[in-house]
């Protein structure tokens, strides 16, 4: 990755978002700090790092380790400006965070404080759409992972359907299905026949009824996490590839004869056999 100070040109909606939402933030901010309004201002950075953090890398996480070279450039620059950003209020830390992210070498400056303070501007169409999208799809995303908890579907089990009983909003079908775990998304509600198999939380209905397929992915996600756990315990890299031994067991057994290629996918594992329990050997 070559560090940049130009915004980043991305169609990946993650990325997109992120620098729109931190755009805004720049606005806010700026208006703020322009009246004396110190400590208003100051409350803008909390919001925008966790949306970075908690929303933006998690849901990134994989093209960022896969060094996806859009994600990484938009992770930079969002780093990077809200470094200036808490420049005002935090010079220490933003200080550090200067050099950490080498903008001395890049901008040529001593010190964030010689630097200019990021560029307030209007916000396109296309950002306050993105904004309102992503917004709406948190909301969904919040309902259906709360219903799963409180009907102890765990996350890892993948489920079948999800109803979205809202009109005429904009949201995102790819980045709800892969964050609740489900397979179809739909709008309006389940019809009266199957209404049954539901459990509903505003505006969400979300299909409970679990066939055998989708059990047995649910158990290869279990899996995987446990390989993962253990490369983590054994201080793998993300690169080491691995012999892996699972726990002897009827469901397991059947999950690796239907999804081995996606649990050597995604624990970099050159065999699967069973065993007493879980071990993982490096290559």
């Amino acid at each position: 990755l070559k560090p940049s100070q130009e915004i980043p040109q991305s169609q990946n909606i993650l990325d997109k978002w992120m620098l729109a939402r931190l755009q805004s933030s720049i606005n806010v901010m700026t208006s703020k700090l322009d009246t004396y309004s110190i400590m208003e201002a100051t409350n803008e950075l909390a919001p925008l790092i966790t949306d970075l953090s908690t929303w933006y890398i998690r849901r990134s996480r994989d093209r960022i380790k896969n060094g996806d070279l859009a994600s990484l450039q938009t992770l930079y620059y969002t780093l990077s400006q809200i470094t200036k950003l808490a420049a005002p209020m935090m010079p220490f830390l933003s200080e550090k965070m200067y050099e950490v992210l080498n903008l001395r070498e890049l901008t040529g400056l001593e010190s964030v404080h010689l630097d200019l303070y990021p560029e307030a501007r209007e916000l396109t169409k296309e950002d306050a759409e993105l904004l309102e999208t992503m917004a709406n799809t948190r909301k969904i995303v919040s309902a259906a992972l709360s219903l799963r908890v409180e009907n102890g579907l765990k996350v890892r089990q993948p489920l079948n359907r999800l109803f979205i009983e809202l009109e005429d909003i904009p949201y995102s079908n790819e980045l709800i299905i892969e964050e609740v775990n489900i397979k179809q998304v739909l709008k309006g509600r389940p019809d009266e026949k199957s209404i049954s198999n539901f459990v509903f939380s505003e505006p969400v209905w979300l299909e409970k009824t679990i066939s055998e397929e989708l059990k047995l992915e649910g158990v290869a996600r279990e899996m995987i996490r446990s390989i993962q756990d253990l490369r983590k315990e054994y201080n793998l890299s993300i690169t080491d590839r691995v012999n892996v031994t699972y726990m002897d067991k009827p469901e397991n057994i059947k999950a690796v004869e239907k999804f081995a290629a996606e649990i050597k996918q995604k624990t970099l594992a050159d065999s699967l056999k069973p065993g007493v329990k879980y071990e993982v050997i490096k290559t």
